[in-house]
């Protein structure tokens, strides 16, 4: 007897789930919970709470059509196919929260606060919602600053990357932490969109692990001015000087 059910929908009033894969349990036994477990396929080696929470999304649905949740699911990821057991019972609380925020924004008249994140590259709407954000000078147009950060700046007032832009001030680093690197700034980053330029924290150093020579261009043995720092290995000056001259 099959086992496994590939590929399947399940619906059930307003929600919809696209399962991958359903496993029915050998022995399921008497009890409340489903005799089926869901399976997610991703091509990740690491597993993200995104990943988890559609494996709940799916057991939610189950839940939904059959009035009975599976205990666990499954998650096979990565090149070497591994599985992972996911215990849902949490994770389905999770997925009822995010469901119920979904449907109050679809009862809202109100469209929801457009926020740039890392799955945008995955979305058939990416350039419109970029091209809104750079309309508005959203925030999430700072790729690297979290939801926490926005928050903390929208409790200051700034809701804008121009705004945030201006509080950016250069300040001199003690002696005591000259040997650590600056730390990341969003409104050192903010004050470069808005300029157009590029902003370069710290003091940028060259690491020359080799012999350096200098060369100096000359004509007729005077100085035009033009002077070469490379690290290369050191020759003999008539060497070097016969090197560049063809």
């Amino acid at each position: 007897m099959d086992r496994l059910v590939i590929d399947c929908r399940v619906c059930a009033q307003e929600m919809q789930s696209h399962i991958h894969a359903l496993e029915r349990l050998a022995s399921p036994g008497k009890t409340n919970h489903s005799p089926y477990i869901p399976i997610r396929c991703v091509p990740r080696e690491k597993i993200t709470k995104q990943d988890k929470l559609l494996l709940a999304f799916d057991a939610l649905a189950l839940l939904t059509v059959s009035g009975q949740a599976p205990l666990f699911g499954k998650i096979i990821h990565g090149s070497e196919q591994a599985t992972a057991k996911v215990d849902l019972a949490g994770w389905m609380e999770m997925a009822k929260t995010v469901v119920g925020k979904i449907v109050a924004q679809q009862a809202s008249q109100t469209p929801p606060q457009l926020v740039l994140n890392k799955h945008c590259a995955e979305c058939e709407f990416k350039a419109r919602c970029r091209q809104i954000a750079i309309e508005k000078d959203e925030l999430s147009l700072l790729s690297r600053m979290t939801e926490e950060e926005r928050k903390q700046q929208h409790n200051k007032g700034i809701f804008s990357v121009t705004q945030l832009s201006y509080t950016f001030r250069a300040r001199r680093k003690p002696k005591r932490l000259a040997s650590k690197p600056d730390k990341y700034s969003h409104a050192l980053r903010a004050l470069a969109l808005r300029e157009g330029k590029i902003h370069i924290a710290g003091r940028p150093g060259l690491n020359m692990h080799r012999n350096p020579v200098y060369l100096n261009q000359t004509t007729q043995h005077w100085h035009t001015g033009s002077v070469c720092k490379c690290a290369v290995p050191a020759y003999s000056s008539r060497q070097v000087y016969e090197s560049h001259v063809d």
